[in-house]
């Protein structure tokens, strides 16, 4: 009897048996053989890869994709001297600032002037949050910036303004430069337990900043750009013919509006969900007084379709058919989200027509250098 703890194999009498491949081994063994040649492949172009890097470096081109020493321009802040005594205060109280990089040689003389956007706060306890930020307050404010893009000083990068007098004016009053209120607002949280003066004075702190940057030099320019980006392109557009009227007569001014085309349209829902937005922005801040005197719509004349028909200066639009930001405030729920592109592009294709194709009552009073609209 065999042993039970003794476990024994017995040959067979006939011939081995051939094994027959299923369906499912084919299929791992092409998995592997898939994996190993990838493997493969990664190996040999990553060789590759560091040679083109090597021969790259080697004849000095200019990579485009690393930061040169040209492109990492740190720029350090400047707090407005005086502004408090004027009144021109951030949310906060605190001292509005901005950054400057002087111009050299044939762009000695030449002003780019670039408002930084970053939104609105429509009610005291938005406000009250944003005052404890750098949208809200110089002391929250980085020392230091970068310049890249139209304020970069790299002449590959940037051939038409790399050598201009280069600025970035901080954004830190949450109505895009135009609110004024003689008397701060006291705003208290319950739920913090916390209570402190909120200051709407937009329009002093955009004034401020033009006297001191008029006092080194802006005043004798020979060409200014005054630009932004979304509420900072807002406020490039409220203030352009301003701007223009505090310049030299021979001085050639144009301004940009880069993602600041904000259209009067009712969400796919039939509410006035951007409308309300606005009219909150116009009432807390004050601003109506310091949008266009020619606008008679009230406190719709913060849109620019609307505002533009009374700037003389020229004035550039870039804006995207498709702004993320405006289709997310124009329905407060998901699902109408997609059908609010459609409704947003068709609203920007019909504003492209104002000027595209000068429908005479519209384009009389518009002034535009040009129109760029991305509709992809």
């Amino acid at each position: 009897m065999a042993d039970r703890g003794v476990f024994s194999v017995e040959k067979s009498a006939g011939p081995p048996t051939k094994r027959t491949w299923s369906a499912v081994d084919y299929a791992l063994g092409l998995l592997g053989f898939m994996i190993t040649s990838a493997a493969f492949v990664m190996i040999l172009d990553y060789k590759r890869i560091q040679g083109s890097i090597s021969l790259w470096v080697s004849l000095e081109q200019p990579d485009f994709f690393r930061p040169s020493p040209d492109e990492v321009l740190f720029v350090r802040r400047t707090l407005v001297k005086g502004a408090a005594a004027k009144g021109a205060v951030c949310l906060d109280g605190t001292p509005p600032a901005y950054h400057l990089h002087r111009g050299k040689g044939l762009g000695a003389k030449n002003w780019l002037i670039h408002i930084e956007g970053g939104g609105w706060c429509s009610t005291s306890e938005t406000c009250f949050r944003r005052s404890g930020t750098r949208l809200g307050s110089s002391h929250h404010m980085e020392e230091q910036v970068v310049f890249g893009g139209s304020l970069s000083n790299s002449p590959l990068k940037n051939p038409d303004f790399y050598n201009w007098n280069r600025v970035k004016v901080r954004y830190c009053d949450g109505g895009s430069f135009s609110g004024d209120i003689d008397s701060p607002l006291e705003v208290k949280l319950d739920k913090v337990n916390q209570s402190k003066l909120i200051y709407f004075r937009g329009r002093r702190i955009w004034q401020a900043v033009m006297d001191d940057l008029l006092s080194l030099g802006l005043k004798h320019a020979k060409k200014a750009l005054l630009s932004g980006c979304s509420a900072g392109a807002l406020a490039s557009m409220i203030h352009c013919d301003d701007f223009r009227k505090q310049l030299p007569d021979n001085a050639v001014v144009k301004c940009i509006s880069d993602a600041g085309f904000f259209v009067d349209v009712r969400d796919v829902m039939n509410k006035a969900t951007i409308q309300s937005f606005y009219r909150d922005v116009v009432s807390l801040h004050g601003m109506a007084p310091q949008l266009s005197a020619s606008c008679t719509r009230g406190d719709k004349c913060i849109f620019p379709q609307y505002l533009v028909r009374g700037i003389k200066t020229p004035l550039f639009v870039l804006n995207a058919a498709y702004d993320t930001w405006q289709v997310s405030h124009k329905c407060n729920e998901f699902h109408c989200m997609i059908l609010s592109f459609n409704v947003f592009r068709n609203a920007m294709e019909v504003t492209n027509s104002v000027f595209t194709k000068k429908i005479p009552h519209l384009s009389m009073r518009i002034s535009f250098e040009g129109l760029f609209v991305i509709f992809k």
